[in-house]
């Protein structure tokens, strides 16, 4: 990295690139070392798969341009992909459709020429066309055909080669050219050489090698764009245009890309909602299942928060929009999911390292093959066969595709399911959890707290102490204080003038009113101010706190004088949720800043035995570390901001999508749907993905492994089989179209 001083967030920028022309884990390592070596680069990383590069870099010492120009450098194109909108999906598919027709293309212009070479080289074979067979005329006509295949169909091959080796790196292209090009040049060389009379030549493998590789590049490309479909499918959601009332009171249809925060949109019934906002007239039903991946309809009137490219199934309305393009909820989904599938996975890293020293082996492995059996006696063709049949069926595609295009495949099916992956290495962790820690409030529960009981202290009148009580709670964020401030807004009181309030984390609040002192908060709160405690307010917090629930007390003058009594509902599905988490071995553990006789009924109603309460926000965080040194990977779940220190100690935290940014934005994992059912859900795609990627490194390196010494004629000396370059060529290009296939399961 050429910049290594450490910088603040706001100094480094963040790009996305959409590079073209990668072939094979190589070309994706080298274009991944050009932009890491470029000055003001703080990292780097490229997917093979999704063709995207994820650069972070420091503005003051590079720019998009220059690091553009560093991958044009290095033989390949790179577009910035812009991060104030959302993806074009028309424009990605073209572009994707753009480069299947040019590789369909060539791959005709190779594949019809080739069909004439191939006969004509096998001409030999028959006695009536046995003179002809060893005429140069045969051998002329082989190569004309055989240089517009060479030139048109695979200059790619040779001119990417050319500027690798000029950065002094090697890839497939470096394999495939000069596989191709010494059988090029040999067989020219005994076609233009009078001298030699009956020399066998080889364009029928130039040209058919060349012609199968590009079967095989169309054939993996078609299945790299179904994987790199969930983006497209979620941009493809966003209605091209929308209905607005102009500043005219006219009803006016404009492009979505024009719509600005404020304007007020018209949604019938069956339109897909173009922006984020907030409905101001109507109701009706939206289906938000690709953000939640539940499909039942939500009602939705006025004051209620609508997503874009929800669907509206019944009814209309009008909304003011909010937020547009990338700033909407879908527009951030779509960056978590393009960030993710231009990560690597831990498990990458071997594979990475064997295809950055594969080629040079492979090559040394060819050139030693060639000069063993010329020592061994085989004549210059059988020598040259063997060392070409070498390199070709060791280019190292499959191995390179093997873990970005499961993973590339996973994030998009995990998006569609309402389940965020910040990175790859969070898909690979998260299927080895081992304990998971769940915050109560929000998470387990609706985080919708209400006021069931009310204790005021006999000789004292509600309605004069309310005012106190709503002035000083209304200045909290906390569930448990809005639930009071609701109760006491529901008494038709007005709120007392109050000032000098403080908060006390995970204790309550306190606030002077009229030279009165004013607090609210639980029992450690009025412990640790040495609060006077009557024996009927003693008897009525216990009396609420057996039923489970959390209990708030208001004491004015240091003299407790109210008791109010909240409950939290559990989630409907939090139950069914926690058992089929036990049922895939996790240990479940609830950490609450809640009394244990409130948590201890939340937890009975869900299932869980592990109890763990009256935990401060920066207590939480104290017990991940704790658990993470009896060894395992520990998982919190959590949606607060009193949450987010625990989500960041833990190996997996999971946030609420429901939840605070501050949780979202420390989490590994987002679930959009707010449930603890996504955790399953997020685990479940994780081993499936993590064993995808190990069968598909297991046939990548089981095939290269096998392949290389059959090619090399290893076996010719005791089983006689030797390995055709052209058949190297097609079992090369079937292994990486293979390893995607398996990869695209993952959709199901």
């Amino acid at each position: 990295m050429a910049n290594s001083t450490p910088l603040s967030e706001n100094q480094i920028s963040i790009a996305t690139f959409s590079i073209g022309g990668m072939s094979c884990a190589s070309c994706s390592a080298f274009v991944e070392k050009t932009l890491s070596r470029t000055p003001g680069v703080i990292s780097a990383s490229v997917n093979l798969t999704s063709e995207k590069a994820l650069v972070k870099f420091n503005p003051e010492i590079t720019s998009i341009t220059r690091l553009v120009r560093s991958v044009e450098g290095a033989g390949y194109t790179a577009t910035e992909v812009a991060q104030d909108k959302l993806p074009n999906s028309t424009s990605q598919l073209s572009s994707n459709q753009q480069e299947l027709n040019d590789i369909r293309k060539k791959l005709i212009v190779a594949g019809v020429l080739a069909a004439l070479v191939m006969p004509l080289s096998m001409l030999g074979m028959f006695p009536a066309y046995h003179e002809l067979s060893h005429s140069k005329v045969l051998d002329y006509i082989q190569l004309i055909l055989t240089l517009p295949i060479i030139v048109y169909s695979g200059g790619h091959f040779y001119r990417k080669a050319f500027a690798a080796a000029k950065h002094g790196s090697f890839s497939m292209d470096t394999l495939i050219s000069v596989g191709t090009g010494s059988a090029l040049l040999y067989s020219s060389f005994i076609t233009m050489n009078s001298s030699i009379e009956g020399g066998h030549t080889y364009f029928d493998t130039s040209a058919t090698i060349i012609a199968l590789i590009l079967l095989g590049n169309y054939l993996e490309k078609r299945a790299k764009s179904r994987a790199n479909s969930a983006l497209s499918a979620l941009a493809a959601l966003q209605p091209r245009t929308a209905r607005i009332i102009a500043s005219d009171g006219i009803e006016k249809t404009i492009s979505v890309d024009q719509l600005m925060p404020g304007d007020i949109a018209i949604i019938r019934a069956g339109e897909n909602i173009p922006a984020d906002g907030v409905v101001v007239e109507g109701f009706s039903a939206v289906n938000e299942s690709m953000l939640t991946g539940e499909s039942l309809p939500i009602e939705k009137s006025v004051g209620d928060i609508v997503r874009g490219a929800t669907l509206n199934t019944s009814g209309s309305f009008r909304m003011k929009v909010s937020e547009i393009g990338a700033n909407s909820v879908l527009g951030q989904i779509m960056r978590l999911v393009e960030q993710a599938q231009s990560s690597k996975a831990p498990i990458q890293r071997l594979a990475d390292k064997v295809s950055g020293i594969f080629v040079p082996i492979v090559i040394s492995i060819a050139i030693v093959t060639f000069i063993v059996w010329l020592i061994a006696g085989a004549d210059i063709s059988f020598a040259l066969k063997a060392s070409i049949a070498v390199l070709i069926i060791a280019c190292p595609c499959a191995l390179g595709l093997a873990t970005p295009a499961a993973v590339t495949v996973a994030t998009g099916r995990a998006a569609a399911a309402g389940i965020l992956f910040r990175d790859a290495e969070s898909i690979e962790r998260a299927g080895n959890i081992s304990t998971l820690v769940i915050d109560k409030t929000g998470t387990l529960t609706l985080g919708q707290p209400s006021v069931h009981i009310v204790f005021v202290a006999e000789n004292l009148i509600a309605s004069e102490t309310l005012p106190l009580v709503l002035a000083l709670e209304s200045r909290s964020t906390h569930p448990l204080a809005e639930a009071v401030a609701k109760y006491c807004k529901s008494q038709s009181i007005e709120p007392a003038k109050i000032s000098e309030t403080e908060e006390f984390p995970g204790r309550g609040l306190a606030g002077e009113s009229n030279d009165n002192r004013i607090l609210a908060g639980n029992m450690r709160l009025m412990q640790d101010n040495n609060v006077e405690m009557t024996d009927e307010i003693t008897k009525a917090y216990k009396d609420i706190s057996s039923q489970g629930m959390s209990v708030i007390m208001v004491a004015v003058n240091s003299k407790a004088v109210i008791c109010f009594g909240i409950a939290d509902t559990l989630r409907p599905t939090a139950a069914h949720d926690i058992a089929l988490l036990k049922n895939m071995g996790l240990n479940i553990i609830m950490l609450t800043g809640d009394t244990e006789s409130a948590a201890r009924e939340i937890a009975r109603q869900a299932g869980i035995t592990t109890v763990i309460s009256g935990v401060l926000p920066y207590e939480k965080s104290e017990h991940i570390a704790r658990l993470q040194q009896g060894g395992g990977i520990i998982a919190m779940a959590g949606d607060g901001i009193n949450d987010a220190p625990a989500l960041a100690q833990a190996d997996v935290a999971f946030a609420m999508g429901s939840g605070t940014s501050a949780a979202i934005e420390t989490a590994s994992v987002t679930l959009i749907g707010g449930t603890i059912g996504g955790i399953a859900g997020a685990i479940d795609i994780s081993r499936r993905t993590m064993r995808t990627i190990r069968q598909n490194l297991f046939f990548a390196f089981f095939y290269n492994i096998l392949g290389i010494p059959i090619a090399a004629g290893v076996f010719f000396v005791w089983f006689g089989v030797l390995l055709d370059p052209m058949f190297a060529a097609a079992a090369m290009a079937a292994s990486s179209v293979s390893v995607v296939t398996n990869s695209l399961r993952l959709r199901r």
